[in-house]
């Protein structure tokens, strides 16, 4: 078949002792999941916020990002990162764990000053949530090679810690959010959902050198350039 412009390759990230790669379709985010950032009795999924980022804006943490040109205050959050292995629509909780290909460790960033404006006026959030750079993830591991129940989650900005909590914090739980986001979205293969942040979110600067994992899962170290 002729194409008129040629299209852009899908983002791939490496799998953890395969030459395979995992090729990346969509990326979901969801806000406010652990316990220290909100009360755990606000666990409504009406109330609860998701959102999206560009696919093609996805980068391998490894490579580090560039600071954007049209914010003054980017802000960090570590992340535990499922990744998806076939499709499905209106997963169930119990089945969630069948839809999982393995899971990675990731940054979500935020302009958070143009989030900010948007939240005041109601407009979309796109120009704060998804940017060139916007979730730099590391490599996949296979489900088959992790262990989730209360992972320490982290992260330091330049050698200092500044963010900490356990996976057993989230208020919405794995296989929870993976429901979640089928009911709205569906499922395919290649999606990433990025499962929220604990204590400590804060804003990061050219030239400074992020650090963070889950342990049991991956690690992560990469400079703003």
């Amino acid at each position: 078949m002729t194409h008129t412009v040629q299209s852009p390759d899908r983002p791939r990230l490496k799998i953890k002792n395969s030459p395979l790669k995992f090729p990346v379709s969509r990326v979901f985010g969801i806000g406010r999941n652990y316990s220290a950032n909100r009360d755990a009795e606000e666990k409504d999924e009406n109330k609860t916020v998701l959102f999206m980022k560009d696919a093609y804006l996805l980068t391998a943490a490894e490579d580090g990002i560039f600071y954007p040109l049209d914010s003054k205050q980017l802000r960090y959050e570590i992340e535990l990162v499922v990744a998806i292995g076939k499709e499905g629509w209106d997963v169930s909780v119990e089945d969630a764990e069948d839809y999982i290909f393995g899971y990675g460790v990731g940054v979500d960033f935020t302009k958070y000053d143009l989030q900010e404006v948007a939240k005041k006026h109601g407009w979309p959030w796109d120009r704060g949530k998804s940017f060139a750079g916007c979730a730099p993830c590391s490599e996949i591991t296979s489900k088959r090679n992790v262990t989730l129940k209360n992972n320490r989650i982290w992260l330091k900005q330049n050698g200092a810690e500044m963010q900490h909590g356990t996976l057993d914090q989230m208020i919405w739980s794995v296989p929870e959010v993976i429901s979640l986001v089928s009911k709205s979205f569906g499922l395919l293969p290649g999606d990433l959902i990025f499962t929220g942040t604990p204590q400590g979110i804060g804003m990061t600067q050219k030239g400074d050198v992020l650090e963070g994992g889950v342990d049991g899962v991956d690690a992560i170290k990469f400079q703003i350039k």
